[in-house]
C-alpha cells in the first residue's frame, strides 16, 4: 500500500489492501463502483457539470458497502482537503 504521507499535493490516495471480485462485472467491487462514479447522473450531485474528487469519494463511500454487504469500507485521505474536478461535461 502506498504511503499516504508521501502523496503529492493535489493527489487523492485510496489504497486497497484486499479485493473481492464481482462475478457479473469481472472485476473488483472497488473498480465497479469507481466506474459507476464516472457517470454524471450518479456522482454530479450538485448538477454543475463537473464530477469532483469529493463527489467520487462520497459515491464510493456509499456504494462499496452496498456492493459488498458491508464487507468492504473505503478509506479516503486527501491530505490538503482540496476538491478538484476530475471530469467536466463538454
Amino acid at each position: 500500500v502506498p504511503s499516504i504521507e508521501k502523496a503529492a499535493l493535489g493527489r487523492a490516495v485510496t489504497p486497497s489492501s484486499t479485493s473481492r471480485e464481482n462475478a457479473v462485472s469481472g472485476h473488483g467491487f472497488f473498480t465497479q463502483a469507481l466506474l459507476e462514479a464516472c457517470d454524471f447522473d450518479k456522482s454530479d450531485t450538485n448538477d454543475d457539470g463537473r464530477i469532483t474528487i469529493k463527489e467520487i469519494r462520497n459515491y464510493l463511500e456509499q456504494r462499496i458497502p452496498q456492493l459488498t454487504s458491508n464487507g468492504q469500507t473505503p478509506v479516503y485521505r486527501n491530505l490538503e482537503e482540496i476538491d478538484y474536478s476530475v471530469f467536466i461535461k463538454p
